[in-house]
């Protein structure tokens, strides 16, 4: 957080338009995302990874128009954390004991402390373990399985903040 905004801004307009090149965001859908991510690599490589999480360019681009149009402060994480759960949770037909269960899992995942397998935690709340592994697929902005110990992960200290803030 000490170095020049410059350098900074150079390094994630590099790492957004090479990331997203498949996508071939404008120059300005470009420019507006180093904008946003201020000072915060992590902020661009959240909005990464969530617009690459949609299935399809066409769904990739609506993602990428979202955050764009629905974020307006720099650096405010809160906002895509609400965009990513939203489309995670709430997909098609969900209905409500499976968004309670989703969240169920959400709050064990950040709140042990520790890393635990999608085994161990499907064993924990007493779910099969492909709602865990699906739930942590659909939140693979956020979310990340070790390939070392396939233990979830969170790929920044600012998501469980952000869920301990929020009521279920």
């Amino acid at each position: 957080h000490h170095v020049e905004e410059s350098f900074i801004r150079n390094d994630i307009n590099t790492y957004v338009k090479q990331e997203l090149a498949d996508i071939s965001p404008t120059k300005e859908e470009l420019e507006c995302l180093t904008n946003l991510s201020g000072k915060l690599f992590i902020y661009a490589a959240t909005v990464v990874k969530f617009v690459l999480g949609g299935r399809g360019i066409t769904r990739q681009k609506a993602r990428l128009t979202r955050v764009l149009t629905d974020t307006h402060n720099p650096e405010d994480l809160k906002k895509l954390y609400d965009k990513i759960l939203e489309n995670a949770l709430f997909q098609d037909e969900s209905e409500a004991n499976e968004i309670k269960e989703d969240w169920e899992i959400i709050h064990r995942i950040v709140s042990l402390g520790k890393p635990l397998t999608c085994n161990t935690i499907a064993q924990l709340l007493e779910v099969k373990v492909d709602i865990v592994s699906n739930l942590i697929d659909r939140l693979q902005s956020v979310f990340y399985i070790s390939d070392e110990n396939q233990a979830v992960f969170t790929f920044h200290a600012s998501f469980p903040e952000f869920i301990a803030t929020l009521r279920m």
